[in-house]
């Protein structure tokens, strides 16, 4: 297991694949997330194909 304490305001960068979790926001401002996924031309998304 590897622990990751960023500060605010910093971000990183993981597989979609990567089991994690975060603790609970005990702040007043929300927590964004942003997600980009790069998919090849012609491979079908894991929730196309039936499988996971």
């Amino acid at each position: 297991m590897l622990n990751i304490a960023p500060l605010g305001g910093d971000g990183f960068v993981v597989s979609q694949r990567l089991v994690h979790r975060s603790d609970a926001n005990r702040s007043d401002r929300d927590r964004r997330a942003l997600l980009y996924l790069f998919q090849p031309a012609g491979r079908p998304h894991p929730d196309e194909s039936g499988r996971a």
